[in-house]
C-alpha cells in the first residue's frame, strides 16, 4: 500500500535512479535502492510542526563539513543535532535563517516514508487493523512535554518504561496514527518495540555511537565504508585496554572482549592483534572510567548511559576513532546483568562501523539484553561492509599460511600467582580451516576452549607449586601446533583474623564523647604478636592484649575520625581494620528544664496551718540538677529529689504568701512556677 500522505516539505528528493552515485545519504527507506538526489542545494520549506521557531533541516556538504563550517551554522543560531553520512548534518534551524547562502550539495527535510522504520509492516497493519507497538524517536531538542502531547493527540496510548531514552516513546496504535505522527517536523523516526520493552523487562539502551559531531540516529542505516573502504574486503585492527574494571579481574575481562572479537570474525574477514600501547591508528581503545573522561562525553553514573564507542573514520578521527569507553560506576558482571560479554558485542558492533539495528532480537538494536551470538541481521549488516569469512576451496587456491597460535593472555612466561585458576586467551591465524583449540595441563586437568580464530580458555584449575598448561590448536589437515605457559602458584599467605567488637561492629559510629575504647579480637594460628592503632586526625598507640585486646582512651577531635587497628603475627603478616568515628563536639544546653506542682492542686488557696508540704515533678532534655524554692518572706531551700520532687513543712506567714519553685539543669537553665497561699 502506498503512501497516502503527501511529502509537505522536502525539495531535491528524488527516485534512486536520479541519485548521485558518489553522494549518497545513507538512510534507512522503506523501496529498495530508494536513495536521495543530492544534485543541488534546495530551500527547506516549513512542514507541520508542534512548537514553531525551528525546523528540523538535513544539511549535505559538498565534502565533510569542518570546523569553518560548524562553526558558520552557530554563528547563525544552527544547532547541530548530529551526523549523517556521508558529509551531512541534522540541524534544528530558525525559522528567521536562511540557509541558501551555504555551499551545500542538498538540504532538505525526511518526508514521512523516511520516518516509518522498513520493519514496519505499514500495508499489512492497516489491512488487518490490529495494533502494534512501537518506539518513536523524536529529535534530541524537543521538549519532553511536547512530544508527550505530540504523540498523546494522535491518539496514541503512551506507555511506560524506566529503560527508555529520554528522546524516545513507547506507544501502541494503529499503523494509521503511525502515519499521521510522523507527518509532524518534531518526529525522528519510528521502529518496532521489542517484546522486552512491551513487557517491561529491563533492558540496556543504548542511544547510538558517537561521532564528533554528536550521536548517530535510528534512521541512518550506515554510517561508512568500515576499516576496509569502499567494498567488501578484510581488515586487520589492533586493540589494547587502556583500563580495567574493579568489579571484574582484568584477565577476565580480557577474555570476554577477546570473545565477542571472536563472534564478529566469525562471520567477515577481521584479525584482531593486541596492540602494544595505547593510542594507535587503526586500534580500538578500551577503558573503563568514571564521569568526566577526556573525550568530551562524561558518563553519569551508575545505571544510566554504560558505555559510548566512536565509529571508524570517517567520521571520527584518530586516534579516537572506533574507541570503546565502558563506565567503570557500573556493576559490570560476567553471565549475569550488566554483562561484559554482551554490551561489548554491541558495542563492537558500532567500533566496526554498523549503526542500529531496527529488528527486535538482533544484537545492534538500541534496547538489549544478554546476547550469546549475533542474530541473522547482524551478520547480514557487518557482510554488508566485510568480505564474508569462508574456508579454503582447495584446487588452483594459494597454499595457506601454516597454521599458528598465539597465547595472548597471559602475556609472558614463567607466570608467578597465588590465584588457584587462571584465564587463557588468544588467537589462532592460518592453517585450511578453523581449528579446535585444546588445553591440558601437567597437574592432571584439561579441557576445551571456546572459540577458534578467537579462542578463550576458562580458569584452568591451578596447583601450589610449577604448572605447565599447553595449549594445541589443531584444524585436522595442517600439522597441530602447541605453546606451553609455564605458571608458578605461590602457597596462599593467610594473614591474621581480626574484628572490632566494640563501640560498633558496622563501619562507622557516631560519639557524644571526645574519647572512645575500641575493643575487639584477633586470631592466627601462630599467634598474635601486637594490635596497634592509629587515628586519622593525630595519635597512636599499642592496644592492651593481643587475641582479645582494647585501646585506651583514644582523643576524637570534631569531625571525622578514622580509626585504623592492625594486628601482626609473628611472621610480620597483619591485617587492619577500620572504625570511622563522627564526633560532633560539645554540645551547649539551652534547653530549660519542665516543672509540674502536683500538690497542692490549686495555684491560689487559702488555710490556716502555719506550713504546707508542696509536691511535683520536673524533666530535662540532659538533667534535672536541683529543684529549689523561695517565698516572698525570703524564706529559701532545697526541694528534697528531682525529677519526683517534695517541700516538706514550708513555713507560713499570716497574710499573703507568694512561694516560687525553680527547676535547674547542670548548664543553669531554669525553669518556675509559683503559688499563693493565703494564711488566715
Amino acid at each position: 500500500m502506498g503512501w497516502r500522505y503527501p511529502l509537505l516539505s522536502i525539495i531535491g528528493l528524488l527516485a534512486a535512479n536520479m541519485a548521485v552515485a558518489d553522494a549518497p545519504l545513507h538512510l534507512k527507506v522503506r523501496r529498495e535502492g530508494a536513495s536521495y538526489d543530492t544534485t543541488a542545494a534546495a530551500r527547506v520549506m516549513p512542514r507541520r510542526r508542534a512548537a514553531a521557531g525551528r525546523r528540523h533541516v538535513i544539511l549535505q556538504f559538498r565534502e565533510a563539513p569542518g570546523t569553518i563550517d560548524k562553526q558558520e551554522l552557530t554563528r547563525r543560531g544552527i544547532r547541530i543535532l548530529g551526523a549523517v553520512p556521508e558529509s551531512a548534518l541534522m540541524v534544528s534551524v530558525p525559522d528567521e535563517v536562511s540557509v541558501e547562502d551555504l555551499d551545500l550539495r542538498w538540504a532538505g527535510a525526511l518526508p514521512p516514508e523516511s520516518k516509518v522504520s522498513p520493519d514496519i509492516p505499514v500495508a499489512a497493519s492497516l489491512a488487518a487493523g490490529r495494533p502494534g507497538h512501537y518506539v518513536v524517536e523524536l529529535h534530541a531538542d524537543v521538549d519532553a512535554r511536547e512530544a508527550d502531547e505530540l504523540v498523546t493527540e494522535r491518539g496514541l496510548e503512551m506507555l511506560n518504561h524506566p529503560d527508555l531514552l529520554p528522546n524516545q516513546r513507547l506507544v501502541r496504535g494503529s499503523a494509521d496514527q503511525i502515519l499521521r505522527l510522523v507527518e509532524w517536523d518534531e518526529v525522528d523516526y519510528v521502529f518496532p518495540a521489542s517484546q522486552d520493552l512491551i513487557e517491561g523487562r529491563h533492558v540496556i539502551a543504548c542511544a547510538g555511537a558517537q561521532t564528533e559531531d554528536g550521536l548517530i540516529a535510528q534512521y541512518i542505516a550506515k554510517v561508512g565504508e568500515g576499516w576496509d573502504g569502499p567494498g567488501q574486503n578484510a581488515a586487520e585492527l589492533g586493540y589494547y585496554f587502556r583500563s580495567f574494571s574493579s568489579k571484574v579481574d582484568p584477565g577476565v575481562t580480557r577474555s570476554e572482549v577477546a570473545r565477542a572479537l571472536a563472534e564478529w570474525a566469525r562471520y567477515v574477514k577481521l584479525t584482531f592483534t593486541p596492540a602494544s600501547v595505547a593510542g594507535l591508528a587503526r586500534t580500538i581503545d578500551i577503558l573503563f572510567a568514571p564521569g568526566s573522561h577526556g573525550d568530551g562525553y562524561a558518563f553519569d553514573g551508575a545505571g544510566g548511559v554504560i558505555a559510548h564507542t566512536f565509529y571508524p573514520a570517517p567520521p571520527n578521527s584518530e586516534p579516537l576513532a572506533g574507541d570503546m569507553h565502558m563506565d567503570a560506576d557500573e556493576a559490570w558482571r560476567v553471565n549475569a546483568d550488566t554483562d561484559l560479554y554482551s554490551v561489548t558485542l554491541h558495542e563492537l558492533g558500532h567500533a566496526l562501523g554498523l549503526g542500529h539495528s531496527d529488528r527486535p532480537g538482533s544484537v545492534m538494536y538500541p534496547y538489549y539484553r544478554r546476547a550469546d551470538k549475533l542474530a541473522g541481521e547482524d551478520i547480514a549488516a557487518i557482510r554488508a561492509l566485510y568480505a564474508e569469512q569462508t574456508e579454503s576451496t582447495g584446487g588452483d587456491s594459494p597454499q595457506p599460511a601454516p597454521l599458528k597460535l598465539t597465547i595472548q593472555s597471559p602475556a609472558g612466561s614463567p607466570v608467578t600467582t597465588n590465584a588457584s585458576s587462571l584465564f587463557l586467551s588468544g588467537i589462532t591465524t592460518g592453517g585450511t580451516t578453523d581449528p579446535a583449540v585444546t588445553w591440558v595441563s601437567d597437574r592432571s586437568y584439561s579441557g576445551t576452549g571456546q572459540g577458534s580464530r578467537q579462542w578463550v580458555i576458562q580458569p584452568v584449575p591451578l596447583s601450589v607449586g610449577s604448572n605447565v598448561i599447553t595449549v594445541t590448536a589443531a584444524d585436522g589437515t595442517s600439522a597441530p601446533v602447541s605453546v606451553s605457559v609455564f605458571v608458578i602458584r605461590e602457597a596462599e599467605v593467610v594473614a591474621p583474623g581480626l574484628a572490632i567488637a566494640s563501640p560498633s561492629t558496622a563501619g562507622s559510629y557516631a560519639s557524644a564523647s571526645s574519647s572512645v575504647v575500641l575493643s575487639g579480637t584477633a586470631s592466627r594460628a601462630a599467634g598474635i604478636s601486637r594490635v596497634v592503632w592509629s587515628n586519622s586526625r593525630g595519635g597512636n598507640g599499642v592496644a592492651i592484649g593481643t587475641t582479645s585486646w582494647s585501646t585506651p582512651p583514644i582523643a576524637l577531635s570534631v569531625g571525622s575520625n578514622t580509626i585504623t587497628v592492625t594486628a601482626y603475627e609473628p611472621g610480620g603478616q597483619s591485617t587492619s581494620r577500620q572504625l570511622v568515628i563522627s564526633y560532633a563536639g560539645a554540645v551547649q544546653d539551652t534547653v530549660a528544664p519542665t516543672l509540674r506542682i502536683i500538690s497542692p492542686g490549686s495555684t491560689s488557696l487559702a488555710t490556716t496551718a502555719s506550713a504546707i508540704t508542696i509536691q511535683g515533678t520536673a524533666a530535662d532534655n540532659v538533667g534535672v540538677d536541683s529543684v529549689r524554692w523561695l517565698t516572698s518572706t525570703r524564706k529559701s531551700g532545697t526541694a528534697a529529689g528531682t525529677s519526683i520532687w517534695i517541700i516538706e513543712n514550708l513555713p507560713l506567714y499570716i497574710g499573703t504568701n507568694v512561694v516560687k519553685i525553680q527547676a535547674f539543669d547542670a548548664a543553669g537553665n531554669m525553669s518556675w512556677r509559683s503559688l499563693m497561699i493565703t494564711r488566715r
